[in-house]
């Protein structure tokens, strides 16, 4: 079978694994054979097309199965196999179903790693097969990793480093966290400006990567923060460096960050690029840190007509920033945004409140000097 189609094929009948089988629980426990099938039934939905995706030899297979094994648990199992199978076959490896599923993994991993260590496909087969049937030698995955860094699979060892995140053994070997240092690093030196859509989603992936990195402390991550800067990915820049665990460090790396850079850019791509709902509290922080400069500064109003004015009010309303508070509010009538005003300073007044804090003097009576020109009260 040419080697690409055996691929190709290997990968379809995943994709259609995952529409056909979508709700069902797929964890390992799950995929053990079950017996409780009534010979009766017809086969689960999928069935068919499952089995019209298998080349001859494979529907005959499927089909001598036992009714009691035709579960869709099972069959997604099964195959699985069937991938692996064309894959070993793409390699020249003669396996049968029986031969593989009986066969001790282990042996059979550290064999295909032996023979086919310098095929990119089969190093990736490797990666597969020990992820699958958690297989965590630590030599042997010092070395695959190593090799899949050889072939730039960049996008895919983001996946395997991701998984390997719950392996606690494989944290102790020195490969891992170089593994993890070079993956994250790998973007910035094949990209240019400008980015392709592609490179974009790769540079989104990094910076999640970077988030969950376990070896943080080993990472230069002001050199990482100027790559993102040198892509004009300013979010992502600032979200780098205020990883930087140490806060004497840390502080005068961001004041000359944003001193140098757009912080109205950089909100505009926390809500551009970090609205995908993964990364928690980052786009909050990031949010936060370029209000504090900017109010800092004295540069708060220049937000008062910008899509981030309503985040800029939050942040203002829940640290208590009376002084800023007010004079936006006195900014928002001269730019015949009363009604705006009267909004916000409502609101500021109403949290105070339920926090039992004091509320701030000059907001009140701003408040009330402007209902009382209305001729209502508060």
């Amino acid at each position: 079978m040419d080697e690409a189609l055996a691929w190709k094929r290997g990968h379809r009948v995943v994709l259609n694994l995952h529409w056909v089988f979508r709700p069902l629980t797929t964890t390992p426990s799950s995929w053990r054979v079950c017996s409780d099938w009534p010979g009766h039934c017809p086969s689960p939905p999928g069935f068919q097309l499952v089995s019209s995706l298998l080349c001859q030899s494979q529907q005959e297979a499927l089909s001598d199965a036992s009714p009691n094994l035709r579960t869709a648990a099972f069959l997604k199992y099964y195959l699985k196999c069937f991938v692996y199978l064309a894959q070993l076959e793409a390699l020249n490896i003669p396996y049968t179903l029986e031969m593989f599923m009986s066969s001790p993994k282990e042996g059979m991993i550290k064999g295909l790693w032996k023979n086919h260590s310098n095929e990119p496909q089969a190093v990736r087969l490797v990666a597969d097969l020990c992820l699958e049937y958690q297989v965590y030698d630590l030599q042997l995955w010092n070395s695959v990793l190593q090799k899949l860094l050889s072939f730039n699979m960049t996008v895919y060892l983001q996946k395997v480093l991701e998984a390997l995140m719950a392996v606690p053994s494989l944290l102790e070997g020195q490969g891992l966290s170089r593994t993890w240092r070079n993956v994250i690093q790998a973007p910035f030196l094949t990209a240019s400006l400008p980015l392709s859509p592609q490179q974009q989603d790769i540079m989104y992936k990094t910076f999640v990567l970077l988030l969950k990195c376990p070896f943080l402390l080993t990472l230069d991550l002001v050199a990482i923060a100027k790559r993102f800067s040198q892509f004009n990915l300013q979010a992502f820049s600032l979200g780098a460096l205020l990883l930087i665990p140490c806060v004497s460090k840390k502080n005068p790396h961001i004041q000359s960050f944003l001193s140098s850079c757009n912080p109205i850019l950089t909100l505009d791509q926390v809500e551009e690029t970090m609205a995908t709902g993964e990364l928690a509290g980052v786009p909050s922080q990031i949010r936060d840190t370029v209000f504090m400069f900017l109010c800092g500064n004295g540069r708060a109003q220049t937000l008062i007509k910008s899509k981030h004015f309503t985040h800029l009010k939050r942040h203002l309303i829940t640290n208590t920033n009376s002084d800023i508070v007010e004079d936006l509010l006195n900014r928002l009538v001269q730019q015949n945004s009363e009604e705006e005003a009267v909004s916000f300073a409502q609101e500021y007044l109403t949290y105070r409140e339920l926090k039992g804090g004091e509320a701030s003097d000059a907001v009140r009576e701003f408040l009330e000097k402007t209902m009382e020109s209305r001729g209502t009260k508060i």
